[in-house]
């Protein structure tokens, strides 16, 4: 296994020099070095600024309150970190705590530099190593080193052919030279004289030295790693995210639901709903702008109401009262719909009431007067819900013991004119609620030739022309 050190814990002697061997290039390293010109912090600071933008877009998103702000404190969490991280790696490159990022092969084993950290594997513990080249068609790309051990196989990454091959070729006669037990095991230079031709010639290749001209004397001496201090508080890192999501989680959200409720009331000026009016107002965390709420909902049913048609006099002769009455109370019922903040129902009975004159005709049995009443029902609901909108009110049967707020009765009597051989008698009542007591009536007779439900649906159609509702608004 791998020993693993932080700069604080690592005495100044091995400091020193692996600082020693990643200056000048390695020149004064005692074996093989190959030195990472890595540029992550570099992508992180573009990433981190294309978190920043994603942040400011968040600000036109439509969404819970609580979903935007886990977004939006992860963005401003991690793009900050990756900000921070570039200006603290330029930084660190120049302060005590930075090691490097390289990979050395010396006399005492392998050490990998992680900035302010090293990882050190000793030669004694090291059975094998290869490398292999990676190309993309006939570019090279990398070469990635394996490093057997007692315990694992450990792989790196190099981007330096010639030198990861020199590094692989001088572990390997380390291992050698190692596997005899009458060898010296001093991890220091003179290794390198003991190793031959072949180790000094490595080793010449590193500095660019003519072969034979390396004098181990004037390298670097090998250090033994000594862990004398205490690690850094690497858990802080992680505490401090932490913090800042708890933290930013729900003032975010705070922030979120005041400008979404703004947004969304400004939306509702501009094109009010009643049906998303109504699911604001049916929440209870809705607060801020619930009165302007109330206030949209209302101007909207009063100008529904406003724009309801009024009924044609001359298709109910001396009826002209009668249809003034129906008219407002028509918009009395719609307009109070604006104060209710659940469903927009309207309660809705049909009924044909059996005339005693009709007894013995055919019409009168259960199933054509449920036909009939089905019919004109479903005309009356299909277009007052299409007229007004079926977010803007809805018909429903009333409640057990109620009067209704639109009642239609209806009768079929035997007529004398054979060519209309039926006559119906409407009877529309309309009330505000069901303890209004100055309900509006309107009565008229209609001649029919036939009842069968589909005549009958047709001239139902003057049942909505009376509340308004058979022409488009």
């Amino acid at each position: 296994m791998a020993e693993v050190y932080d700069w604080k814990e690592l005495d100044e002697d091995t400091l020193a020099y692996l600082r020693g061997c990643c200056e000048e290039q390695g020149r004064r390293a005692p074996g093989v070095i190959i030195i990472h010109r890595r540029r992550a912090h570099v992508w992180g600071l573009l990433i981190g600024l294309v978190g920043f933008a994603l942040l400011f877009g968040t600000l036109y998103v439509e969404d819970t309150a609580l979903h935007l702000a886990l977004l939006q404190t992860a963005l401003l969490v991690s793009s900050t970190w990756l900000v921070l991280a570039y200006f603290r790696v330029v930084a660190n490159r120049q302060s005590p705590r930075y090691i490097g990022h390289f990979l050395l092969v010396d006399a005492s084993g392998l050490w990998e530099g992680r900035g302010d950290q090293v990882a050190f594997y000793p030669i004694e513990q090291i059975k094998a190593a290869s490398c292999v080249h990676n190309l993309s068609g006939q570019t090279y790309q990398n070469t990635t080193l394996t490093v057997t051990t007692a315990q694992r196989v450990h792989t790196f990454t190099a981007h330096d052919r010639d030198a990861s091959a020199r590094m692989v070729g001088l572990l390997q006669l380390l291992i050698e030279h190692y596997a005899d037990p009458n060898v010296d095991h001093r991890p220091d230079a003179t290794t390198l004289r003991a190793l031959g031709a072949q180790g000094l010639a490595l080793v010449d290749e590193q500095l660019g030295t003519p072969s034979g001209s390396v004098n181990p004397e004037e390298l670097l001496a090998v250090p033994r790693p000594q862990r004398v201090g205490q690690p850094s508080r690497g858990w802080l890192a992680y505490v401090l995210i932490v913090l800042a999501f708890v933290g930013l989680v729900p003032g975010l959200t705070h922030l979120n639901a005041s400008r979404l409720e703004a947004s969304f009331i400004e939306q509702m000026k501009k094109s009010p709903d009643p049906a998303m009016l109504r699911g604001y107002l049916l929440n209870p965390a809705n607060q801020r702008y619930r009165e302007a709420a109330k206030l949209l909902l209302t101007n909207y049913y009063d100008r529904t109401a406003e724009s309801m048609l009024v009924p044609d006099p001359k298709r109910f002769p001396g009826k002209e009262a009668s249809l003034r009455a129906l008219h407002a109370k028509m918009q009395q019922i719609v307009r109070r719909l604006g104060q209710v903040e659940g469903l927009p129902l309207v309660s809705l009975t049909i009924t044909e009431e059996i005339d005693a004159k009709a007894q013995s005709m055919p019409w009168n049995n259960e199933v054509e007067r449920t036909e009939r009443e089905t019919a004109i029902r479903s005309l009356v609901v299909e277009q007052l819900e299409n007229h007004l909108h079926s977010n803007t009110i809805q018909l429903a049967r009333p409640e057990p013991n109620t009067k209704p707020q639109l009642e239609l009765v209806y009768t079929l009597t035997p007529a004398t004119n054979p060519a209309n051989p039926v006559e119906v008698k409407w009877k529309l009542t309309l009330r505000t609620d069901d303890e209004d007591r100055q309900a509006a009536v309107l009565i008229w007779m209609t001649p029919v030739k036939n009842h069968q439900a589909a005549s009958m649906k047709t001239v139902a159609q003057k049942v909505l022309h009376a509340l308004g509702v058979d022409r488009p608004i």
